[in-house]
């Protein structure tokens, strides 16, 4: 009996007490997942392999910038901007109401003005609620 309470009790020690909160995650066409995760006081961006990632930034709250749509435009679309440094990636999903097409990934702006996409596969977005993020500084100037 004691050795379980004992158990229990270290269990608890590491265990988090909050747990990652999915906000976006999808993999794309050659494999790889990105994801976007909500950790209370940090946002976490990853992409690589699963389990495996090549890159993974953690930027305080306020660090981050939300976009949200603006009800005009045949596109609902929603993004957030994490920063790393130099770089910033900026996570999104649009869905274009008359093609009915869905763009998703994470667009990667670097140094200079250069500009990588990373798209995800349509069929293999898993988690979206990039609608519904919370406390996240508007990136838009109004």
């Amino acid at each position: 009996m004691k050795t379980q309470i004992l158990i229990a009790m270290s269990i608890a020690l590491f265990v988090p007490t909050t747990f990652a909160k999915p906000i976006f995650q999808c993999t794309t066409p050659n494999g790889k997942q990105i994801q976007l995760l909500d950790n209370g006081k940090t946002l976490e961006y990853s992409f690589g392999k699963v389990g495996k990632p090549e890159i993974v930034v953690r930027v305080p709250r306020s660090q981050a910038r939300y976009y949200d749509w603006r009800g005009v435009g045949r596109s609902i679309a929603y993004s957030v901007d994490i920063p790393n440094g130099d770089v910033v990636y900026n996570i999104h999903y649009a869905y274009d109401r008359i093609e009915q097409k869905i763009d998703a990934g994470v667009a990667v702006q670097m140094p200079g003005n250069q500009w990588v996409e990373v798209n995800c596969h349509p069929k293999a977005i898993r988690v979206n609620q990039l609608d519904n993020v919370k406390n996240i500084p508007s990136g838009y100037d109004d």
